[in-house]
């Protein structure tokens, strides 16, 4: 019987929801029509546009481009901090003092022999190492202070002969060599002056 009833108000309020009036949306669409069509019917608003900058037409064929406009970037301020670092002083070094022992010593290269032309190598008096043909005989004397290392080295470059290559110190013989045939090397290297 409960299931009847409940059927049955249902039913009835289905009926009352059909038989309802419906509103009359005929009348609200021709106020909305009515409205814009008064708007449209209103003298237009005119409307500033800021000055842009235009190009000159362009000659006839030649390529285009479109105008456009910079703007300046006006500079933000910019904050910074600045951290201090610690600071350190420097620690003093020891000045090098001159070992009175260790005196200048004048070296000479001596390099004779019969071979027309050799190409020598030989440390100069700045330390650096220097090369070069020569024709014998060949003589040189440079100054270094003691216990510096020097080079004497002699190539036969003709195509026979003997040559004698001779590094001195105060009139002491510190290395002597030898050489016979082409290509042929004479050398006395890394000899340590005394």
């Amino acid at each position: 019987m409960k299931k009847l009833f409940l059927g049955f108000t249902f039913f009835l309020i289905s009926i009352a929801c059909l038989a309802a009036p419906t509103p009359d949306i005929g009348a609200v669409e021709t106020e909305a029509s009515r409205q814009l069509t008064d708007i449209a019917a209103q003298e237009p608003t005119d409307v500033i546009l800021p000055d842009l900058p235009t190009l000159e037409p362009p000659a006839v064929g030649a390529p285009t481009r479109m105008a456009t406009a910079t703007f300046d970037m006006l500079p933000s301020p910019m904050n910074f901090m600045v951290a201090t670092l610690p600071s350190s002083t420097p620690k003093p070094t020891a000045t090098s003092t001159p070992d009175p022992n260790i005196i200048d010593q004048q070296v000479s290269y001596t390099v004779s022999g019969d071979a027309a032309v050799v190409e020598i190598t030989f440390t100069n008096r700045d330390g650096n190492i220097e090369k070069d043909l020569f024709s014998l005989p060949f003589e040189q004397t440079n100054t270094f202070k003691q216990g510096t290392t020097v080079t004497l080295s002699v190539k036969i470059i003709s195509e026979s002969g003997t040559v004698t290559s001779q590094i001195k110190s105060a009139d002491k013989v510190l290395c002597q060599k030898d050489a016979t045939g082409k290509d042929q090397t004479a050398a006395c290297t890394d000899v340590v002056v005394e």
